[in-house]
C-alpha cells in the first residue's frame, strides 16, 4: 500500500485546501504536542478524525483511514476502577518532556493529583464507573435491525460523546465495509486499579484495523501521531470608527 508523502510527513492536506490546513506530528507525544502548539496548530479531536476520514478530498483520503492518531480526548482514570473521557483535554495538551508519566507497564500515563482528578468536570466531562467501564470494554458497533448501533446503552453513552452527537451509523458501515467484522469500531478502557490517576489520550485506530477508540494512548511511545489542524482565519465584518482627530485630519486635507 502506497501513502502520500511530503519529506517523510504524511500528506494531509490536499491540493484544494488551504496550504498547511493540517499536519503530522510524528513521534513522541511529549515532544511533538509542544511543536504543534508552537506552530500554533490544534490537535484533531477523535470525532473530527472520523469527520475527516469520511469527507477528505480523494488525494487524502488513504491517507487519513491507513494511520492511526493520537487525539486530542483523554481517557482518565482515578485508580480505583473509574474514569472520566475529557473531551480537547486542556491537560493533555500542555504535556512536554518535563511531563511525569508512569514507568510501570502500560506505560505513558500522564500522573496526576488527586485534586486535578476531582477538578475534571463540565460539559466537555463524561464520568464514568468502574461498572459501565466493565459493560462498555471491547463493545462496539453491531448491525441489527437493518443498521448499525451500539451493542449496549453504554457503548451507545460513550460513542455519542466522543462523537460529540454524530451519527456514526456511515462510518461503522465504512470500517465494515474494510474488515468484513460483524462488530466495529470497539472501545477499550485500561483498568487502572491501586494507582494514583492518570490521564491517557484516546487512540482512533486505523480503519482496516476495525478503528478501534482506544483509551490507553502511551505519551511516551516514540512512534506515537499527533495530527495539528490550523485555525481558520477570521475576517472581521466590524468597521473601525475613525477617531475625532483622524475625521480632523481628512477635512483639512480636503480643504487645502
Amino acid at each position: 500500500m502506497t501513502l502520500q508523502l511530503v519529506s517523510n510527513e504524511l500528506q494531509l492536506t490536499s491540493t484544494s485546501e488551504p496550504r498547511g490546513k493540517f499536519r503530522e506530528f510524528y513521534g513522541c507525544p511529549l515532544e511533538k504536542m509542544p511543536e504543534l502548539n508552537q506552530g500554533g496548530y490544534k490537535p484533531l479531536s477523535l470525532s473530527g478524525m472520523i469527520k475527516r476520514r469520511l469527507h477528505a478530498p480523494r488525494d487524502v483520503l488513504e491517507a487519513w483511514r491507513e494511520n492511526y492518531v493520537f487525539t486530542s480526548d483523554a481517557a482518565v482514570y482515578d485508580g480505583k476502577g473509574n474514569a472520566k473521557i475529557a473531551l480537547d483535554s486542556i491537560l493533555l495538551r500542555s504535556i512536554n518532556t518535563q511531563s511525569e508519566v508512569s514507568e510501570h507497564p502500560p506505560e505513558g500515563g500522564l500522573l496526576l493529583s488527586s485534586d486535578q482528578w476531582e477538578g475534571l468536570d463540565g460539559d466537555n466531562v463524561l464520568p464514568l464507573s468502574s461498572t459501565e467501564i466493565e459493560r462498555a470494554n471491547d463493545g462496539g458497533f453491531v448491525y441489527k435491525r437493518g443498521s448499525w448501533r451500539p451493542v449496549n446503552s453504554t457503548v451507545r453513552k460513550i460513542w455519542h460523546f466522543l462523537g460529540r452527537g454524530m451519527d456514526l451509523k456511515e462510518y461503522a458501515e465504512l470500517v465494515h465495509t474494510a474488515t468484513g467484522r460483524a462488530e466495529v469500531m470497539n472501545v477499550v478502557f485500561y483498568r487502572n486499579i491501586d494507582s494514583s490517576p492518570l490521564l491517557r489520550p484516546w487512540l482512533l485506530g486505523r480503519v482496516r484495523d476495525n478503528s478501534l477508540a482506544v483509551g490507553l494512548g502511551n505519551l511516551a511511545y516514540n512512534r506515537g501521531r499527533l495530527v495539528g489542524r490550523r485555525p481558520e482565519k477570521r475576517v472581521s465584518l466590524v468597521q473601525k470608527v475613525p477617531s475625532y482627530a483622524e475625521k480632523e485630519s481628512v477635512y483639512r486635507m480636503l480643504l487645502q
